[in-house]
């Protein structure tokens, strides 16, 4: 019993210390000031690389979230005769719920192990110190871009989604089970409200903090956080930080909501 306890403690100081870690490097490249400008340019590229080459990953995902809401739902309530109630079911499980969630993990999915990697070659190949040794901060040159085009990207891509999942739902609904159009409309109205989108971006700027500070120091710092060497500690490191934003992004999306909902 007090071996499982021990244990119990020491995973425990673990997550702290790493906790810890992550707020200290994420803070410090958020706040860090240097006289060097590296320009506007690679937040740009920073948003390209994450929001616009995965748009059309999270529509496809987006658009038959809709379609399985709408077949579901319709089925569900039909066996308490309230079908005319579709519209309102998904607009409330949509907006404030899997919208900000799925976008998420499906930015971890594509964007962060992307980003994991890269720095994680990076790191291992020695050009972030080849960085340091001409003056520049790696902090702010790779870092501090890759986190604001997260907290842009990441509510974007939550409102891209859900207005395709809305309009799937909606097809699916109007054109395939012939709900009036004005019934499915109305309930969406009804049951969204423009608080609800506020607490949705609001998940998804969360959401954005936490994914870019994990994938990004387990990259910068695979050195310290992986024990191997190479190619294995890159795989290990990428699996590493998708899994652990994944969880991250679960457990802060339980807390949102029973902070924002309650």
């Amino acid at each position: 019993m007090i071996h499982f306890i021990a244990t119990i403690g020491a995973v425990t100081l673990r997550l702290c210390e790493i906790l810890g870690s992550i707020f200290l490097f994420t803070s410090q490249s958020l706040i860090l000031r240097n006289r060097i400008r590296y320009g506007f340019h690679r937040v740009i590229l920073s948003i390209y690389t994450i929001g616009t080459t995965s748009f059309l990953f999270i529509a496809s995902i987006a658009l038959f979230t809709g379609l399985i809401l709408a077949l579901q739902g319709y089925h569900t309530l039909t066996r308490f005769g309230a079908h005319s109630l579709l519209g309102n079911a998904i607009a409330i499980t949509l907006v404030q719920e899997l919208a900000p969630v799925l976008t998420a993990i499906m930015v971890i999915a594509r964007a962060g192990s992307a980003t994991t990697s890269h720095l994680a070659v990076m790191r291992i190949t020695e050009q972030i110190q080849a960085l340091h040794v001409h003056n520049i901060s790696p902090l702010l040159f790779l870092v501090r871009p890759t986190i604001l085009g997260f907290l842009i990207s990441l509510p974007l891509l939550t409102l891209f989604f859900i207005a395709i999942a809305l309009l799937g739902a909606y097809y699916f609904a109007v054109g395939i089970l012939y709900i009036p159009s004005g019934v499915y409309i109305n309930g969406l109205i009804q049951s969204t409200s423009f608080l609800d989108i506020i607490y949705s971006m609001s998940k998804a700027f969360v959401f954005a903090i936490l994914i870019s500070s994990i994938t990004c120091y387990i990259g910068y710092n695979i050195h310290l956080v992986i024990k191997e060497k190479g190619a294995t500690a890159i795989r290990i490191a990428t699996t590493k930080s998708v899994v652990f934003a994944c969880i991250t992004v679960l457990v802060a999306n339980y807390i949102l909501t029973s902070i924002l909902f309650t």
